[in-house]
């Protein structure tokens, strides 16, 4: 079914873009505690969101939809499959605006949304949790093992690990090189049924340091939960 902007795009997005450049498998499952801070710490809550001139188009197209739902479901059935909605003056918008709001949906900004302040504590062990995390639970902590090179998240322990060397200048986070943990499980007909990720690095042109949390299920419809963490590089908790 053709569809305007689906709000799940924005999540699928944030679920895609941050490691998308090369990431590196490393068989010695080299630890890396070196990126994560030893006390607590302040941290921007960023979301991956289209300009501001095409939110506002999109909040008028949604508020028009929601006058003219029979006609809006009538007029989805009849669209091509894979195609963009026609223009019609049921939008609520110009046409030009439409045409803008086509190609600006394309171009995204990573946009501070709120701080958070995240709390670092360490057991006898060596594991350590980050919690406070900008999300919902059971997605609002990780727990990382040194002595496995693990992550636990949303009950689930993610074992997948690779390094990120980020080396595009122009994507969204900038250049940035750290690690990557995941867990994914892949249903008989191929779909994935669940798939969870968590990545931290250093951006290299800026003193900062981001974490990426990613976690997607289907059941027939996406549900999702990602944010990227940015704040000031803190220092290495001692080995």
């Amino acid at each position: 079914m053709a569809s305007l902007l689906p709000r799940s795009l924005l999540s699928l997005l944030c679920c895609l873009f941050i490691l998308a450049p090369r990431a590196h498998a490393d068989s010695a499952a080299a630890r890396l505690t070196q990126y994560l801070p030893s006390a607590d710490f302040q941290a921007d809550v960023m979301q991956i969101l289209p300009p501001k001139v095409i939110r506002q188009l999109h909040d008028r197209i949604m508020a028009s939809i929601s006058q003219h739902q029979e006609w809006f479901q009538q007029y989805v059935a009849q669209a091509k499959q894979g195609q963009p909605l026609p223009y019609h003056p049921n939008f609520g918008i110009t046409q030009e605006e439409y045409q803008s709001y086509l190609q600006g949906s394309r171009r995204f900004n990573l946009t501070r949304t709120a701080i958070t302040q995240i709390k670092v504590t360490q057991d006898k062990a060596g594991n350590v949790m980050l919690s406070n995390l900008g999300l919902n639970p059971p997605y609002d902590h990780v727990i990382y093992h040194p002595a496995t090179n693990t992550v636990s998240f949303a009950k689930v322990e993610l074992d997948k690990f690779q390094l990120v060397n980020q080396q595009e200048r122009n994507s969204i986070t900038g250049r940035w090189h750290g690690a990557q943990w995941r867990f994914d499980t892949v249903s008989k007909d191929g779909k994935i049924q669940q798939y969870l990720k968590f990545a931290i690095g250093q951006l290299e042109d800026k003193d900062r340091s981001l974490i990426y949390i990613d976690g997607r299920t289907y059941d027939g419809e996406l549900h999702n939960s990602s944010v990227v963490l940015m704040f000031d590089s803190p220092r290495a908790i001692p080995q």
